[in-house]
């Protein structure tokens, strides 16, 4: 680990560790969460707060894949499991205030599901139990829902960047090339072209100057499966790319 890397790491796990010291609201503010309300019921929880003297930490985070529930909003004390309230107006603010943040009793007869401690309450489920969510390995998502988008602090306390620290404090472009064609990833688009093959074209050419491109067209009817990334964690995108530049040696990226 380079020693700028572990100073930033420091300073990032000792912000989490404040976090987590102090309740913590977490508002799903994704496109469909802003649809929704979502920005009204953040700020509704920012003013309750400070207008009742709580010290509370709201955070607008992205989508976690629970579009009918949104405006999405999930509570946690500090040691507490997360709780999370479905379908939140800024009108249900005041209640979940008076009764999760200064009571400090979740409004278990609201709650949609727990994550930490799925017998809280002995009837709600836990989220991995929920449809949507069951049996699900998120990678690419891992952070979706989870942390604040643009907070770069909490993207390196949660493992970001180390991927892009250990490649270019300890591996040359060759080695990383090497990795990424033996995982076996792949485009998602139609013909799942072998992303180690086109890096392998791309530092081949021997042109001067080489872009990465991301393409973020949202083409097909419904996918969207690039805006979960762009908007729920764009530090992932920013990370791969900056990788793909090292392995490939192009020195521009575009999105």
């Amino acid at each position: 680990m380079t020693e700028a890397f572990e100073s930033l790491k420091k300073q990032a796990l000792l912000r989490q560790q404040s976090l987590a010291g102090k309740p913590r609201v977490r508002v799903g503010a994704a496109l469909c969460g802003q649809a929704a309300g979502a920005v009204e019921v953040a700020e509704a929880f920012r003013s309750l707060a400070i207008s009742r003297g709580l010290d509370v930490t709201v955070s607008e985070v992205g989508c976690l894949g629970l579009c009918y529930a949104e405006p999405l909003v999930d509570i946690q004390l500090p040691g507490g499991p997360r709780v999370f309230y479905a379908n939140v107006a800024a009108e249900d603010v005041p209640g979940l205030v008076d009764a999760h943040l200064a009571r400090k009793q979740p409004a278990w007869e609201r709650a949609l599901a727990v994550q930490g401690d799925a017998a809280a309450d002995g009837r709600t489920p836990s989220l991995d139990s929920l449809e949507m969510m069951k049996g699900q390995v998120r990678i690419a998502l891992r952070n979706a829902g989870n942390n604040d988008p643009c907070d770069a602090f909490e993207y390196i306390a949660t493992g970001g960047y180390a991927g892009l620290n250990k490649a270019l404090s300890g591996m040359t472009p060759q080695q990383v090339q090497e990795q990424v064609t033996a995982s076996g990833l792949r485009g998602r688009g139609g013909a799942a072209f072998p992303t180690g093959t086109k890096w392998r074209f791309l530092s081949g050419s021997p042109g001067p100057i080489k872009y990465i491109l991301c393409n973020c067209e949202e083409g097909d009817p419904g996918a969207f499966n690039d805006k979960g990334i762009l908007e729920s964690d764009p530090h992932t995108l920013v990370e791969g790319m900056i990788l793909a530049g090292y392995a490939t040696g192009a020195s521009n990226g575009v999105i």
